[in-house]
């Protein structure tokens, strides 16, 4: 511990020219990244995003990194929404499962990234006793994603007419069922 501890180092030979040796220790470099603390928000999500690149599923890449196949899904899905909501989510980590749900989204019910991260941004800066729980965010994205991706989603933040029956954009029509 402090200035003069050991460090351990483990030194492979490997020509890293080659893509698939350089994709083994790339894999096992974040395997043992994990190992030695807990990244943060942005690094668990590129570092299961790279993964998945890889070709490795969901079991394969919670298994290397000793994580649940569901918290792999959810970081994969948070992914979606862009840098700008994976940083919000490192300055305030308590956001990470709102961006997981919104991601869910975008991949269960096809809702654009886009909406999805503008639902992300209005929910992050809700004052935090305004913000709907996780819960409501959950069934509201499962009652109206089926029909979210009938409509065109231009008009999420405007008139969508028609949609559910309500006048108004899908994010205040959210908006009033999450509160």
């Amino acid at each position: 511990y402090g200035k003069n501890a050991d460090i351990e180092i483990n030194l492979v030979r490997a020509d890293i020219r080659d893509p698939e040796v350089l994709k083994q220790i790339q894999l096992e470099g974040d395997a043992s990244n994990f190992k030695t603390a807990t990244p943060n928000f942005r690094e668990a999500v590129r570092t299961v995003s790279r993964m998945a690149e890889i070709g490795l599923d969901d079991e394969a890449i919670a298994t290397r990194l000793r994580k649940g196949q569901s918290e792999v899904i959810a970081l994969k899905d948070a992914a979606q929404l862009g840098n700008n909501v994976i940083d919000r989510v490192v300055t305030e980590p308590g956001l990470g499962p709102y961006a997981a749900e919104l991601g869910r989204g975008v991949r269960a019910f096809g809702f654009t990234p886009e909406a999805a991260a503008g639902w992300f941004a209005r929910i992050a800066d809700a004052a935090k006793g305004q913000r709907p729980t996780i819960t409501a965010i959950r069934e509201n994205v499962e009652r109206y994603g089926r029909a979210l991706a009938k409509v065109d989603q231009t008009a999420l933040f405007e008139g969508a007419e028609g949609f559910e029956g309500m006048r108004g954009g899908l994010l205040g029509v959210l908006d009033a069922n999450t509160q």
